[in-house]
């Protein structure tokens, strides 16, 4: 699923690094790197004479970042450790890069305090975070397909996730010495012929499980949805409004 969820957004992706600058030869941070598709396309980017610095709280995922670098021979540092804790030598990076991390950490402050002292001067922090996952919608409505999506959006509210962190983070960027290069929304519009289609559908078969057992949904009502998600992926004319991603190109001054 996080292999298809990249490959829906590597374009934009890619838009961003350019935005931000990144290049040959630049050290370049990818926070909490996850499954590492991003790191290995930077390595590509940043050549020989560069090196991408891979930091997640996760070995499987760390594990499987060093498997496929090693694959594609590109310089990847990766480091299996909490982004809250760890701390990188300070203006030692050209650039870093944060897609869909601050919006899962307890302490999205804490995170970054440790990533912007890292920052040399002129460094550029490029991030994808959600702005209005609530936006999440598919026409035809469907009632079980519904309450799945508002069920979901409930089951982040009852933890720390802050899942609109987008929201603050202009703020909470400047506030932290940064100056705010350019901001724009991300809004993807999917139909079932898109390929798009499949980021929200694949996330929503995936979770749809997960709310069964914490108890949001019953077993039943499950079903229904994943049933009405078929249908809808049928219909030519359906449509689902993905959530609504900020990207923000700050600069450490």
């Amino acid at each position: 699923r996080l292999g298809l969820q990249h490959q829906i957004w590597a374009k934009e992706a890619h838009e961003a690094w350019n935005r931000a600058g990144f290049k040959q030869g630049d050290t370049i941070l990818d926070c909490g790197c996850g499954s590492g598709f991003c790191s290995v396309e930077l390595g590509y980017r940043v050549g020989t004479k560069g090196k991408v610095v891979s930091i997640d709280i996760s070995d499987r995922y760390i594990n499987f970042l060093e498997a496929n670098a090693n694959l594609h021979q590109v310089s990847v540092e990766s480091h299996l450790a909490d982004l809250h804790e760890h701390s990188l030598p300070k203006e030692s990076l050209d650039g870093a890069w944060c897609r869909w991390v601050l919006a899962w950490v307890q302490n999205p402050s804490k995170v970054l305090t440790n990533i912007i002292p890292a920052l040399k001067k002129g460094a550029r922090l490029a991030i994808h975070e959600y702005y209005a996952w609530d936006f999440f919608r598919f026409f035809p409505s469907r009632p079980h397909l519904e309450k799945v999506v508002k069920m979901a959006f409930q089951s982040f509210e009852d933890t720390f996730a802050t899942i609109n962190i987008g929201e603050q983070l202009p703020i909470q960027l400047t506030n932290a010495g940064l100056r705010i290069q350019s901001i724009r929304p991300i809004t993807i519009l999917a139909t079932p012929k898109d390929a798009s289609w499949e980021w929200p559908k694949s996330f929503l078969t995936s979770y749809d499980p997960q709310l069964v057992s914490k108890g949001y949904m019953t077993n039943k009502e499950a079903e229904k949805a994943l049933l009405e998600l078929e249908e809808l992926s049928q219909l030519e004319q359906a449509t689902c409004l993905c959530p609504t991603v900020i990207e923000i190109i700050a600069e450490k001054l």
